[in-house]
């Protein structure tokens, strides 16, 4: 298996928290290492603790393989920057 780059290092170590993953010093990891761990160890995990969102190793498998939903479109992320800005430059707080 191969984990999208999309996902962020913070992604992967709430996948390592979350399923209780055995990797010693993942905080320490550099991100494309982490990756590289963390798709080892599971191409060998035969199966893991479930949870509401991942019913099985598949589904896990299914959702790193796929682009992070977590992230903004840059285009979405101008708009809140701009927005930021011009609340601050005006004084607006809402």
């Amino acid at each position: 298996m191969k984990i999208h780059s999309s996902h962020t290092k913070r992604d992967i170590i709430e996948v390592i928290e979350t399923f209780n993953f055995i990797i010693e010093d993942y905080n320490d990891l550099s991100k494309s290492y982490l990756f590289k761990v963390v798709e080892t160890y599971i191409d060998c995990c035969e199966s893991f603790k479930s949870n509401s969102d991942f019913a099985d190793l598949d589904a896990l498998i299914d959702y790193l393989q796929k682009p992070s939903q977590n992230r903004i479109k840059i285009s979405e992320r101008d708009k809140y920057i701009y927005t930021a800005i011009y609340r601050h430059a005006t004084g607006l707080l809402i």
